[in-house]
């Protein structure tokens, strides 16, 4: 049975990120693909996404190397992340568009194996959110929510990326992909 909307927002509200899951034909779906990849998936991630391995490696090591110059920088300029649609989405009831926000910059939300949320990098994905989501597509916040998976959840560790769901036409997720999301410098 596909997730409903209220479903998506209480699993993820209340942090059941496992509750999330793709339907059996999209799990097989995504099994045969995985079977198709190089063995590293995250260079298979930055082929599709045209980046470069070793940029990632560098900005998260040695230009923003603490966490305080990751929060600051994430999503400040439009070359260090991109929005794509979830090839492998979960299983959503029609009308939920699954996007992700690929980000070179890493975006440690959790403390060091844990689930709880570090408040800093939390406030700043929720602020570029609600800029790009709310003032530019005119979203209420209703509409849309995000998470990132927990460590166990992920199956591209090296690469962070956001996931968003959009309770909303079409067009507007369309529109995000075709024009992408504004960088956000503001704290």
């Amino acid at each position: 049975m596909p997730i409903v909307w209220q479903e998506a927002r209480d699993y993820v509200a209340s942090g059941h990120l496992e509750l999330l899951k793709r339907s059996p034909e999209g799990t097989e779906k995504y099994r045969k693909h995985k079977q198709t990849l190089s063995g590293d998936i995250s260079i298979d991630v930055c082929g599709k996404l045209e980046w470069d391995p070793q940029e990632i490696i560098e900005l998260n090591t040695v230009r923003f190397p603490d966490i305080t110059q990751k929060v600051e920088n994430a999503f400040s300029s439009s070359k260090w992340f991109k929005t794509t649609v979830n090839d492998f989405p979960y299983d959503f009831e029609p009308g939920i568009h699954h996007l992700l926000i690929w980000s070179k910059i890493s975006l440690p939300l959790y403390t060091e194996n844990s689930e709880t949320i570090q408040n800093d990098i939390y406030e700043k994905i929720s602020n570029f959110l609600k800029y790009n989501l709310e003032l530019l597509c005119h979203l209420n916040n209703q509409d849309y929510l995000f998470y990132i998976n927990y460590s166990n959840l992920q199956s591209v560790k090296a690469i962070s990326h956001v996931h968003l769901l959009l309770h909303t036409d079409e067009s507007v997720a369309n529109k995000i992909l075709s024009n992408q999301l504004e960088p956000y410098t503001k704290h």
